[in-house]
């Protein structure tokens, strides 16, 4: 699912979430200083990003069975 996930990373960066990639995968980084508030706010942005994917038609059909 290489290109969902990366349409999800430019989604993520466009709302001012920046994630880790390596070969393959992704890495969301939280720490001690990361408030609840923080958290909440990626939350919503990765919320975000989805609704707009679904939107433009990003998810193949046989991820959104079921």
């Amino acid at each position: 699912f290489g290109p969902v996930r990366d349409r999800l990373v430019l989604h993520l960066l466009s709302r001012g979430v920046s994630i880790l990639t390596a070969i393959g995968s992704g890495y969301f980084i939280m720490s001690a200083v990361h408030s609840k508030e923080d958290v909440e706010q990626v939350v919503e942005r990765f919320a975000s990003s989805l609704d707009a994917m679904l939107a433009e038609g990003t998810f193949p059909d046989a991820l959104l069975e079921g």
